[in-house]
């Protein structure tokens, strides 16, 4: 009875207790999931305590941006710069008030926009939200130098984590070359543009943004840089037509596709998966799926120049992108600490998702085929995948898929796996396509003046069944190190049973300074010894 009492007691007082008051970083955390609403709400109960709080102000002010509430967002900004005349963020929220792209405020211009821009990079330059911004308007108004000095200055601020540029050194790779990549936003583009400048990797690719498409300025600079056919798509096509109801973008990008198929664009054209899963036409014509020289590779789907009646999902890309997918990059965040995009934070992070998602279409299509085997060992991957890059995802999950998937095939729910004879290990498929007809084949003599020289080396995992069994030793695996210095193929040398898939997992996605002959970067194969121990 005392006991009951005691309990009571402590439930109403727990009951009566004042809530702990509203802190700035409550409100951050449910705006970085996308509540802004929430998070309003909580940043102006704690701003009646602190009415002084600049971060409180700023956040504010771009909270009632985002909000559509332009009024308001102005007036926490001026707030703030009245406290801090060199609040990046508060000059920043007025720069996309002013910007004519949004329309928020009336005397919307890119005079006014680009000045609160120059202030704000004069007050920090190491802010790399500011830059965002200005390498929009650098790109629409073609100003090649201010483009590049924006894109320098992102990849200083460090605001692009190492996973986001792990995912796009990952997505930029096996692009043919000069391929165009169609990117959707932010985070499928400025990471890219980063490497291409910074590290002057895939600079070959011509990257373009989809959404700074429906803009006619940028769309004209980026078809006149790349050799692309303009049309002005202003005017609305009859109702008769393919291109009724579609978006001047997308109008525009059905043009250059059909000029791929034609073989009157020389260029492969890509378009990065990104673009799909946000986009989701509805409209049938823009089922990728459903075009008739379209295939899909994994990070992206590719056109060739007069391609056709290929399968749709290339078994053998997506597989090679499988195993350079960079696994342990993925483990860290998505979002860094100071970008105040709360669409960055909360949706980066589906970046990982999506290369589940190509798993289980790789898997589907050997469940199509009838080749159990080679399912098994896609779900595998994915289990493996899921738990080393921090999805919350349950193991049971994929077995349940697996299950599934045979089930489709004929086989008997929970029967074993048939047994099949053992094959001999082979190397995976060269990358071949029309854009690398030279690479060299193992054993082929080339002609080196600079040996490739590793600078991303990612450690192997400890198989689990290989560390009870106390397998240890040393793995020597071939690399085909190509000119942009990624590992494009890979076969082992020295085995060491239990042991050569993680090694090969690993060396697949190192990265390279590649190797050179006449001053030209060029493909070799290099041993890469992998050593596993126990102590």
């Amino acid at each position: 009875m005392r006991r009951k009492l005691v309990f009571a007691l402590a439930a109403s007082l727990a009951a009566a207790a004042p809530a702990a008051p509203a802190t700035f970083q409550d409100g951050l955390a449910l705006y970085r999931h996308a509540h802004l609403d929430e998070a309003r709400a909580t940043w102006e109960e704690a701003l009646e305590r602190d009415p002084r709080d600049r971060r409180l102000l700023a956040y504010l002010a771009e909270t009632y941006r985002r909000q559509g509430q332009s009024e308001r967002a102005s007036e926490y900004a001026e707030r703030t710069l009245r406290l801090d005349s060199c609040d990046t963020h508060a000059l920043n929220v007025l720069a996309d008030l002013h910007n004519p792209h949004f329309e928020t405020v009336e005397d919307t211009s890119f005079d006014q926009t680009q000045r609160y821009l120059a202030r704000a990079a004069a007050c920090d330059s190491a802010d790399g939200n500011t830059w965002f911004d200005v390498y929009v308007l650098a790109t629409r108004a073609g100003d090649r130098r201010s483009e590049r000095a924006a894109v320098r200055w992102m990849g200083k601020s460090g605001i692009l984590t190492p996973a986001v540029l792990a995912y796009a050194r990952w997505t930029l790779q096996d692009l043919p070359r000069q391929a165009i990549l169609l990117t959707n936003g932010d985070m499928d583009t400025y990471p890219e543009r980063v490497l291409q400048e910074e590290e002057g990797f895939r600079a070959d690719v011509g990257v373009v943004n989809v959404s700074l498409l429906e803009d006619p300025r940028y769309a004209r600079v980026m078809a006149k840089r790349l050799g692309l056919p303009f049309v002005d798509m202003t005017e609305t096509p009859p109702a008769d037509t393919a291109e009724a109801g579609l978006t001047p973008a997308w109008r525009l990008v059905r043009r250059w596709i059909s000029d791929v198929e034609t073989k009157k664009l020389g260029r492969p054209f890509a378009i990065a998966t990104t673009v799909e899963l946000s986009f989701r036409p509805p409209d049938p014509r823009l089922r990728f799926q459903d075009w008739e020289h379209i295939r899909y590779a994994g990070p992206y789907y590719y056109f060739l120049p007069g391609e056709r009646g290929q399968e749709f999902p290339d078994t053998s890309r997506l597989r090679a992108n499988l195993q350079r997918v960079p696994v342990a990059a993925f483990r860290g965040s998505w979002a860094d600490e100071s970008d105040t995009s709360p669409i960055h934070h909360a949706s980066t992070g589906s970046l990982r998702s999506n290369i589940a998602s190509m798993g289980l279409i790789y898997a589907s299509a050997f469940a199509a085929s009838g080749q159990e085997a080679p399912l098994r060992e896609a779900i595998d991957w994915l289990k493996r995948y899921a738990s080393e890059s921090g999805m919350d995802m349950n193991p049971a999950l994929f077995d349940s898929v697996f299950q599934r998937m045979r089930a489709e095939m004929g086989a008997e729910p929970g029967a074993e796996p048939k047994a099949e004879a053992p094959r001999v290990r082979e190397p995976a498929p060269v990358m071949s396509s029309p854009s690398d007809p030279g690479d060299p084949k193992p054993g082929d003599y080339v002609y080196v003046e600079e040996l490739p020289e590793a600078i991303t080396k990612v450690p192997p995992s400890y198989p689990e069944e290989a560390r009870q069994k106390g397998i240890q030793g040393t793995v020597v695996v071939q690399a085909l190190v190509g000119e942009y210095g990624v590992v494009k193929n890979t076969y082992v040398t020295r085995s060491v049973p239990g042991l050569d898939r993680a090694a090969e997992e690993a060396v697949r996605q190192w990265t390279f300074k590649p190797a050179k002959a006449k001053g030209k970067p060029i493909a070799v194969w290099v041993a890469v010894p992998v050593r596993f121990t126990l102590h």
